[in-house]
């Protein structure tokens, strides 16, 4: 889908930037087209200078347009387009009303292009240097990628600041885990074995973790997936030691858990069924984890200098 998507504004003269990424101008207006390998869905950036009130006129029209599975967002140097189409089948039958809207209230509200700074409104001479800011190639004056540098400097020296509560953050984390062995366990009774638990604990462990003042770091992540993985390997062993003992009850024997467990393992059939069992939440396991992971680095990666 990635290609059918970037074609698309291929044919229209746009170059590549990367395998996932394109770049070019539509209507005087420099655009930025990313397919997101993680979720499946493009997205658009559109660099502008705009006022506040220019701002809310376009947001209007869009608001009149109602676009269903369309989002957007205003950010520092323009407007990011988001579209969750099922198909690129889809998506193709209705984007070039979506971009006709967008730039014709573009063009009627006066929004500076391709020729100004995105951040400033200033004029920008000739041959001036393309850079790569939050994902986007676009022109900056220079005077503003001076401003953006201080302004990264200042963020990131504050960051380094923040206090790191890793004690209460690993709590956090652990009631993540929690969560994620709750569903796991009524995936498991209902007879499924699946990452969506990997998921929940990954998810509810990281809000916990930074609410209760751990820092979003490269620890939070170590942190997270441990717990992950101990609460879903453990659910599993869990879960059988108590549907061993309740066949071994089923079968008259009053013997503990573990001690039907021992015999079942005894059984070649019963080692089958658990390491397999095993195995496949290992499997799951780690796909949401790694999944989560590559979210998560993303997420807590500072960011550098211009």
């Amino acid at each position: 889908m990635a290609n059918k998507y970037l074609n698309y504004f291929v044919d229209k003269g746009f170059t590549y930037v990367d395998k996932f990424t394109v770049k070019g101008d539509i209507r005087g207006y420099r655009v930025n087209a990313a397919y997101n390998p993680m979720n499946g869905l493009p997205v658009m950036h559109i660099a502008f200078y705009s006022t506040e009130n220019q701002r809310i006129a376009v947001e209007q029209v869009l608001k009149a347009k109602a676009y269903t599975r369309f989002k957007y967002n205003f950010d520092q140097f323009g407007l990011l387009l988001m579209f969750q189409d099922m198909t690129i089948g889809a998506w193709l039958k209705r984007i070039d009303e979506i971009i006709a809207t967008i730039f014709d209230a573009l063009e009627e509200n006066q929004i500076l292009g391709a020729k100004y700074c995105p951040v400033c409104g200033k004029e920008l001479g000739e041959n001036v240097e393309e850079h790569k800011l939050n994902g986007v190639t676009i022109a900056i004056d220079n005077d503003c990628i001076a401003t953006i540098n201080k302004q990264i400097d200042k963020e990131n020296a504050s960051f380094d600041e923040q206090p790191n509560n890793y004690g209460l953050g690993t709590v956090g984390a652990l009631i993540g885990g929690v969560a994620g062995l709750a569903v796991f366990i009524v995936l498991y009774l209902a007879g499924f074995i699946g990452a969506l638990s990997a998921f929940v604990s990954m998810i509810v462990g990281e809000i916990l973790y930074k609410k209760f003042g751990g820092k979003p770091n490269k620890m939070m992540v170590v942190i997270l997936s441990a717990t992950t993985v101990v609460f879903m390997l453990g659910g599993m062993f869990g879960t059988t030691l108590i549907e061993c003992g309740k066949l071994a009850a089923d079968a008259g024997a009053n013997i503990s858990n573990l001690e039907a467990f021992k015999i079942i393992m005894n059984n070649a059939d019963g080692q089958k069924w658990f390491w397999s069992n095993m195995l496949m939440t290992t499997l799951f396991t780690l796909f949401g984890i790694v999944w989560e992971i590559v979210r998560l680095v993303q997420s807590i990666k500072r960011p550098n200098k211009v």
